[in-house]
This record gives C-alpha cells, structure tokens and sequence, in this order.
C-alpha cells in the first residue's frame, strides 16, 4: 500500500514533466505559458505529498521567470504564495512573510478568489510562527470564507480542498489562546467536510488539527482516538510530508497518557524524519515535546539537553510560541527533584509567562502560573504558592481545562 502510494505521486510528478516536454514542442504563446505554468504548480503539489522539499524550490525557481515573463497577477500571486509555503517549512519565516504579502498584494488586485484564498491561507501560516494567533487567525478566516457552499470541496490550486486545510490551520490556532469551544466547532466542520468528500488526506489534517487541540485542553484520550486514525492514514498512503506532525503529536499525547516508551519511540521518529526532510517548521516544538516525555521517564538529563536545543532552535527560527513553551519545560525540569534549582526554574518560567503574555497564550499562562505556584510551595512560600495557583485554578475553569484544573486544585488543598 504504502508503495503504491509513493508510486502514484511520483507516476503524476512525472507525467506532469512528461507534459512539460510536450509543450517545449508548441509555439512559445501565452496560452501555452499559462499551461507550462499551471502543470508546474500541479508538479509542486505531488512534490508536497512526497515531503521532497529541494525539489520543489527547483521547481518553483524554473517557474518564477515564466510567470514574470507572462506578468499576470494571478498566477504570479499564486506563485509567491507557493515560495512563502516552501519558505516556512524550512524555518525560514522572514522569507516566507514577504513572498507571502507580496502575494497577497498581487491577489488582491487582480481581485482573483484563487489567488486570495491561498495568499491568506499561507499568511494564516506565517503569523503562527512568530505566535502572532490573532492576525493568523484573521487571514485563515477570511480564506475559509471563500470555501463554503459550493466551494466547499474546491482545492483553488492547492494539493488538498482548501476548506479542509484551512479549518486544520485555523483550530491549534484558535487553540493555543484558548478559544477551544470555537476550536472544536472548526475540527468538527474539517472531519465532517473530509468524511463528505471521502477524502483520505483531508481526514489526516483534520483529525491532525482536532488532536493538537484536545492535546492543549488536556483531553488526552480523546487526543489519543483521533491522532492514532490520522497516522493509520498517513502510513498507509506514505504521505511523508504529514508524518512529523501526526507522528509527534500522538507520542506526546501517548507520553502524558502515560505511556512513555511509545511516546519516545514516535517522537524520535517525527524528529528524525523532519531533520531528513529539512523541515523545520514547529521542529523546536517537536524537540521540545520529546525533552518533556524524558523529564517524564525520569531522565532528566536527555530532558535538559533536549530543551535547551529546543529553545535555541525556536530563538533561530523566531518561532516564538516554541520559545515561551521550551522556557516553561526548562521551568519544569528545575523544579524536578533529580534537578532541582529553585532560582533557574522561577526565572524561566517568568520569562515563559511573560511571553506567553505577550503572544496572549493564555493556557500556557495558566501552566506558568501552576508551575510557579508549585515551586513556591516547595521552597517555603505559601502565600505567594497561593497567589499562583489560584491564577491557574481560575484560567483553567474559565478555559475548560478540567484535567490541568484538578491538579492545580489538587496542589492548591495540599
């Protein structure tokens, strides 16, 4: 099966060449620059399932002087939308956001929907990165808004139905600054359009997009259901480029189940393969999730070195949710008793809050206020441990965090 699949996205990649060749044969007009155009971008997308990075951007650099020289907005838009797409899974987020807003603007004059749907779709992508969630949230939004009705099932030149890809982007969104009730109602929507279009890959975003949110609420076996389903799919198809995220995301849902030699097992594995790939977009995260399973398994040593690589990575990549979520881990590992440091563990989880704040990350908020409330408790300080944790009890409630509010109150009464 998993062959087969590999072989089919390859069979396309080369018959799209094979219509490449075709064209170089027929006059050099603009109705055949279009179609040398248009099949390159089809070329892209079976590149994408095969996770083939490298080349992709070979591709995309041999159309860049088709579409200057044909000069229409929109499929030159589309193109720069492309190149911010290659850009932000190598971690390159600085590239990413100006081939984005350029296409961006080039969509918006042409007025052309396809090109607009993709430009904020990949927008939305972009300001994740830096952990700018609302105005992510605003760019998905207004790409889904094209994606309804008929269009429901409309890829608009994208290797997937646009409203699947962006209901899976717009819920970890909608996620990380606590929005889960509206989270989950997007999740939904995505496995309900999937199951509609009996779309095996939309399935995987989906549930991929449904499980990292059931993973930030603290649901974790609900996590578990989902993600364990989109894995299924990603190895039976092969579907490379997926496997990072479905991968990781499952072993840590599995480690903070409790299972933690089958969470290592599939995290290292998504690590690995992305590091194969060169893709490094929410790598640090990756890493990060990883070091936090050791800490779990008591090796506390793995857990440091791994954290520390995970903040740096996110420092790099300006991947500035990652960063506030590793100093938070590395506020975790200080508190440990294997690795105690009272003074390291309140300064790291004051920066996370602080810039968890910043990024209005208000579950992560609510983990550094327990966190410091824990670690007040063992160093002596009631009052301020009670401060603490009666942040955290009223985030947690307020967000419907009901695994993480039972501990906090659990610590609270002890």
């Amino acid at each position: 099966m998993k062959m087969r699949a590999r072989a089919a996205n390859r069979e396309a990649a080369r018959n799209f060449d094979e219509a490449l060749d075709a064209l170089d044969h027929l006059p050099p007009d603009e109705a055949n620059l279009k179609k040398k155009i248009d099949i390159r971008f089809e070329i892209r997308n079976s590149l994408q399932y095969l996770g083939e990075f490298e080349k992709i951007k070979k591709n995309l650099d041999e159309t860049l002087p088709l579409a200057e020289e044909l000069g229409e907005p929109t499929r030159l838009g589309k193109l720069y939308s492309f190149l911010c797409s290659y850009y932000l899974r190598i971690g390159r987020s600085e590239f990413a956001r100006q081939w984005g807003e350029r296409g961006l603007d080039l969509a918006r004059r042409s007025g052309d929907e396809t090109s607009q749907v993709v430009a904020h779709y990949f927008l939305g992508q972009c300001c994740q990165i830096p952990g700018k969630y609302l105005q992510a949230i605003e760019h998905l939004k207004k790409a889904e808004s094209f994606t309804r009705g008929e269009n429901v099932g409309n890829r608009f030149g994208m290797a997937n139905p646009a409203s699947i890809l962006i209901r899976s982007e717009l819920v970890p969104a909608l996620a990380e600054i606590g929005e889960f009730e509206e989270a989950i109602s997007e999740g939904k929507e995505a496995v309900r359009i999937a199951t509609a279009l009996e779309h095996r890959i939309g399935h995987v975003l989906a549930y991929f997009g449904t499980g990292s949110l059931f993973l930030r609420k603290g649901d974790f076996q609900k996590a578990i259901d989902v993600l364990e389903k989109g894995l299924s799919i990603v190895r039976e198809t092969h579907s490379f480029l997926w496997l990072p995220g479905a991968s990781s995301a499952l072993g840590y849902a599995y480690g903070l189940a409790g299972n933690t030699q089958e969470a290592l097992s599939l995290l290292e594995e998504a690590v690995h393969v992305a590091e194969s790939m060169n893709f490094l977009r929410w790598q640090p995260l990756r890493v990060a999730w990883l070091a936090e399973i050791h800490l779990l398994a008591g090796e506390t040593g793995k857990a440091v070195a791994l954290a520390a690589s995970a903040l740096n990575q996110a420092r790099d990549q300006e991947e500035w949710g990652s960063h506030a979520r590793a100093l938070r881990l590395l506020g975790e590992i200080h508190s440990h008793p294997d690795s105690f440091d009272s003074e390291k563990a309140e300064t790291h989880y004051r920066r996370a809050l602080a810039l968890a704040e910043e990024l209005g990350m208000r579950p992560l908020q609510a983990h550094c206020h327990a966190g410091l409330g824990r670690l007040c408790q063992k160093t002596g300080r009631e009052e301020e441990a009670r401060t603490e944790l009666d942040q955290a009890v009223e985030m947690y409630r307020d967000m419907g965090m009901d695994f993480f509010l039972r501990q906090a109150e659990a610590a609270l009464a002890g």
